[in-house]
């Protein structure tokens, strides 16, 4: 399901498969540039971590919001302790 702001994102005309880094060498570093200069990426990034709340490490994959899917369980897991304090 398309929202608006997804409608104005970077990647919405590059490849998918950009954004899901293979273990062949691709690191996700060309999708991360696109997502720096992205004018949604903090609408992307705000979706991304509502989405995967409560997921652990299995549920994120890929590059969204110009995170890795290792960074943004970091981000979850820092406010969760943020919260609790």
């Amino acid at each position: 399901m398309n929202t608006n702001w997804e409608l104005s994102a970077s990647c919405a005309q590059a490849d998918p498969d950009a954004w899901f880094p293979t273990t062949d060498g691709d690191n996700g570093a060309a999708a991360i540039r696109i997502c720096r200069t992205c004018p949604v990426q903090r609408e992307c990034l705000d979706a991304a971590m509502a989405g995967e709340a409560g997921d652990g490490r299995r549920n994120r994959h890929g590059i969204r919001g110009g995170l890795y899917a290792s960074e943004r369980l970091a981000l979850a897991q820092q406010h969760t302790l943020e919260q609790a304090a």
